[in-house]
């Protein structure tokens, strides 16, 4: 009997080992799993790669860029250029196509404030950078906003002749940019709301991205508004430039970022581009950050500006 029970006690606790140590491989495999699966997909965009094509040409609209809508030009006497780049990994500062584009305007760029570009304008100022905020958690949306429609306001109130205003945004960005051109046409200037309604001579969209704003933005009379991918009525030149695909899965675990097309029923002139494969210069899917770095996107946005008789070179 004795000798029964040491077997009985021996066994079971050879088959408690084994119980044991199979919990432990089955746990650990688990939580490399999650690991796995918490940590950021590799994209395969490299933002080193923006040397394709980026040479310049005399006229940007080609059979590739040019698209099909009725171009309103203006008088432009001059311009007026405020550029929102986007926020993560893929907005480093004045690289995008946004920063290009506000470094290719002539004349005095504004004078950034207390680090932050984008501050004081001049009279003579002609162009004005919002910077990208460069990670998780996308926050800072309303002090861009803040930012970029006090760019806007301080042109108005020192030109004699304001300029034709051209807002341009990429990823959330161009949501940002969209805001600043609403506010100014629901609630005018900060302080007194002079200068509302003021026309937006055009509105340039890469990739938009609406998710994860971060602050909302509240009015002059501290109203909160939400953000929005309709376009106001004030803007009269409105191009988008997009991924095909809508869904931008690039972060697994279910945090999609999904693009949004504006709403162009408030707009003069109206043009949305979806870039597929045919236009990628290797054949593949485009990405969210070749979209705002690549210069079919960007010449595409140029040879729109070029239909509309607006010359930032």
């Amino acid at each position: 009997m004795p000798v029964q029970a040491g077997l009985l006690r021996a066994l079971t606790q050879s088959l408690m080992s084994v119980v044991t140590k199979s919990l432990a491989s089955i746990l650990m495999a688990a939580t490399l799993a999650t690991v796995a699966a918490c940590e950021p997909a590799v994209e395969e965009y490299d933002p080193a790669n923006e040397a394709k094509a980026d040479d310049q040409a005399e006229l940007y609209c080609t059979e590739e860029t040019e698209c099909t809508h009725l171009p309103q030009p203006t008088a432009n006497s001059c311009i007026f250029y405020v550029g929102f780049d986007g926020s993560g990994l893929y907005s480093p500062d004045e690289n995008s196509s946004i920063g290009k584009i506000y470094k290719m305007i002539p004349g005095p760029k504004a004078q950034g404030a207390n680090g932050l570009r984008a501050g004081l304008v001049s009279a003579t100022t002609t162009r004005a950078y919002i910077e990208g905020v460069p990670g998780i958690v996308f926050g800072d949306s309303a002090e861009r906003v803040d930012r970029g429609l006090g760019a806007v306001c301080q042109h108005l109130d020192k030109r004699t002749e304001p300029c034709d205003i051209v807002l341009m945004g990429y990823s959330r960005g161009s949501v940002i940019a969209n805001h600043v051109a609403r506010a100014l046409n629901e609630d005018g200037c900060p302080g007194d709301g002079s200068h509302k309604g003021t026309e937006i001579a055009f509105l340039g969209s890469f990739d938009p991205v609406a998710t994860s704003m971060g602050w909302r933005w509240e009015d002059r009379a501290g109203n909160v508004k939400n953000w929005t991918t309709t376009v106001p009525s004030n803007v009269k030149r409105f191009q988008q430039v997009f991924k095909s695909q809508i869904l931008d899965p690039r972060w697994g675990l279910e945090a999609i970022l999904a693009t949004s097309p504006h709403n162009e029923s408030a707009v003069e002139s109206a043009c949305t581009t979806a870039l597929g494969r045919d236009e990628h210069p290797d054949g593949d899917l485009w990405h969210h950050g070749e979209i705002g770095h690549f210069s079919l996107p960007r010449k595409t946005m140029l040879c729109a500006l070029e239909q509309h008789g607006i010359s930032v070179d």
